[in-house]
């Protein structure tokens, strides 16, 4: 299984909080590291995580202390899969900037992805003590809770996380994949539209409340945040998905596949691709390949309905997963491409946020207070 994606998703959106809002020339005066900083980022940006990492590298040679640099080179190590790497850099940021926000979060999720909650849960009160930002640490807790199969727990801690901060918009995000996976389509969208009126130009947002109305059936509300999202937040990753989706829709495997396979290889964090990509193993009598993606997806969140229900269907037909090849078990494909023959021994590969394939899985730190539920919704039809 990917675990990777799993602990990706949380950690990557920290990068939109805090990250990008510092300059690397605040931290460090000497210009020669401030100029590793830089390209190392716009490195990072565009997915080049070996080159960012030595850039990074290069920073610290010149000035251990430089704090940003340093986080950044825990991202990228993450999404090298070189944890233990990146945990050593985080531990060593906080030495040098204990007051440095994002490292407890990006600790803590470390920690979470290594089913170590008592340790999430001991930095997250850390950074409650030393930060005193009961929102951040409430928000981390909740994905705690949450990847812990607590629920109602993790619902609870947003709800605080947002009563402490009304802005923090992927708390509310969260707490719609949370009311999703508990099948309360109303307030699942209502949550997913107050982190859209907090954050009107992330893609992500409104790809997600277009995904739960296609998700429940009603094709009609998904078409129109799907429009939303191409006028407001145009060229995103997340385009390409809902072209996915109308590529499946049309029968068209295919091209949906090729899509479908470009964006994993570029983006290991996004469910909603893989859990496309199961589908389509599904339609085109690729059954074993199409469970082995979904028992992975619902390893890495526990709590997706949508998922746990397809896993359900396939086996009372009578449907075994595809195994992996012990030689192919370090690898990152997929179990075959898409719209084409696969091989049905490659195990079913990038798994998707923190996985949570049909909902998303929690994301980290961003905004907002209780929205109104929407009452015009249908509850979902899966």
């Amino acid at each position: 299984m990917n675990k990777k994606a799993a602990l990706t998703c949380a950690v990557l959106l920290l990068l939109s909080i805090f990250a990008f809002n510092a300059a690397c020339a605040d931290e460090l005066k000497s210009p020669e590291a401030e100029k590793h900083c830089k390209i190392g980022l716009s490195l990072m940006l565009a997915g080049k995580w070996p080159q960012a990492e030595t850039e990074f590298k290069k920073t610290l040679e010149i000035d251990q202390k430089y704090l940003d640099a340093r986080y950044y080179l825990a991202l990228c190590l993450i999404q090298q899969r070189k944890i233990d790497e990146a945990k050593e850099n985080l531990e060593t940021l906080l030495k040098y900037g204990p007051k440095y926000e994002p490292a407890y979060l990006g600790l803590a999720d470390i920690y979470r992805y290594k089913k170590d909650f008592k340790k999430a849960r001991e930095t997250l009160e850390q950074l409650k003590s030393n930060v005193q930002n009961p929102a951040s640490a409430d928000f981390g807790l909740g994905i705690v809770d949450y990847y812990e199969g607590k629920l109602d727990e993790a619902i609870s801690m947003w709800l605080k996380a947002v009563d402490s901060n009304s802005k923090l918009a992927s708390a509310y995000f969260n707490l719609g994949i949370a009311y999703f996976n508990k099948n309360d389509f109303g307030k699942a969208a209502g949550y997913i539209r107050e982190a859209v009126r907090i954050e009107p130009d992330n893609a992500e947002n409104y790809f997600h409340l277009g995904w739960f109305c296609y998700l429940s059936g009603i094709k009609d509300k998904a078409d129109s945040a799907f429009l939303q999202m191409k006028i407001n937040a145009p060229g995103t990753k997340w385009d390409l998905v809902v072209q996915a989706i109308k590529d499946i829709d049309g029968k068209n495997y295919v091209r949906a596949g090729s899509l479908l396979e470009k964006l994993l290889k570029e983006n290991t964090g996004m469910s909603p691709a893989k859990y496309l990509e199961a589908v389509i193993f599904e339609q085109t009598d690729k059954k074993p390949d199409a469970l082995k993606i979904y028992k992975d997806l619902l390893e890495e969140d526990p709590n997706d309905r949508i998922v746990r229900g397809a896993i359900e269907r396939l086996e009372k037909e009578g449907v075994k997963p595809a195994e992996i090849k012990p030689e192919e078990k370090t690898k990152d494909d997929s179990a075959g491409k898409p719209g084409q023959e696969p091989a049905v021994e490659n195990g079913g590969n990038k798994t998707t946020p923190e996985a949570g394939p049909a909902s998303p899985a929690p994301v980290s730190p961003s905004g907002g207070q209780q929205p109104p539920e929407d009452n015009n919704s249908v509850a979902p039809g899966k």
